[in-house]
């Protein structure tokens, strides 16, 4: 630890019986306080950062368990998702987080469709929550490994989601294809994160999986590109977890009607295209002016 009176200078004056030793004592209590509170400072983004994350995973959890009785009134309902909208306003507010959604009307058109969004952090619980009423059914795509994640894997399967082995691509393309016919007559969204895994880096889009994409095409159902813009008030390198504005695009829909298997490459290729690109506007928009 630096001082600012080093210990030989300290000691030099206690010794000759100084008349300013006892204001010595008094400095160097006050020096360590000050050095004390100067690294506590440095490290309150840290603190801050941790105490919201971890409080943010809490009430997901208890906002899950107050869901899970009304979803139990109608298990496995793909309408079941709006019982979350309240939770999620409600945990927006404590957060200090500000939604604006673009192209709503998109999504309450009632009938069958992909949902492809960004994935990015735990905070895309709460966006989902936020557009569920408008889209009213939705059937979300995770992966097996979110069923250990009790109470909230227990409140998604009520609500009709599809668990998935991301490591077995062959089984996971199978089981989105069994749902096919569930999503067209519910006329849900099938709710699908193409980019597989959460990305960290908010520069770009991660490369596309099919899976989303296959069932689609197999159904002939539109895709509807959805944009999260980055959440730039959040930085789990510097441990920084701030309130912020947050940006929602709906894009039109992408028909799918008369192409097959084989043109699944450059769906995925134009889909990523289209998607990056406004990711990229809305980045721009946000950190220009702060504000929504």
């Amino acid at each position: 630890m630096l001082f600012l009176i080093d210990d030989e200078e300290r000691n030099s004056v206690k010794q000759n019986g100084g008349y300013n030793s006892w204001f010595l004592d008094v400095f160097t209590l006050w020096e360590t306080h000050f050095v004390i509170v100067v690294y506590l400072l440095t490290r309150i983004n840290a603190i801050n950062y941790h105490i919201k994350y971890i409080f943010t995973l809490f009430m997901i959890s208890v906002c899950a368990i107050g869901a899970i009785p009304l979803c139990l009134l109608r298990p496995k309902n793909p309408s079941n998702y709006c019982y979350t909208y309240p939770y999620a306003a409600f945990l927006s507010k404590v957060l200090g987080i500000k939604w604006k959604v673009r192209g709503s009307e998109i999504l309450a058109v009632d009938e069958a469709a992909v949902l492809m969004l960004n994935h990015q952090s735990i905070i895309d619980v709460i966006a989902l929550g936020m557009i569920y009423p408008t889209m009213k059914k939705a059937v979300l795509v995770v992966r097996k490994s979110v069923m250990l994640c009790f109470p909230f894997s227990l409140l998604i399967y009520l609500c009709s989601a599809v668990f998935i082995d991301r490591s077995n691509g062959k089984s996971a393309n199978e089981t989105l294809l069994k749902t096919t016919d569930y999503v067209k007559n519910c006329k849900a969204k099938l709710v699908v994160f193409p980019e597989g895994t959460r990305n960290l880096n908010d520069d770009t889009l991660l490369p596309f999986k099919k899976g989303g994409f296959r069932f689609a095409i197999s159904g002939q159902i539109p895709i509807i590109p959805l944009i999260i813009s980055p959440y730039y008030f959040i930085n789990t390198e510097k441990k920084c977890f701030n309130q912020g504005n947050i940006l929602i695009k709906v894009l039109e829909p992408i028909s799918t009607v008369g192409l097959t298997i084989d043109d699944i490459d450059e769906l995925v290729e134009n889909t990523q295209k289209l998607m990056c690109a406004e990711y990229k506007r809305l980045k721009d928009e946000l950190l220009e002016k702060d504000s929504i």
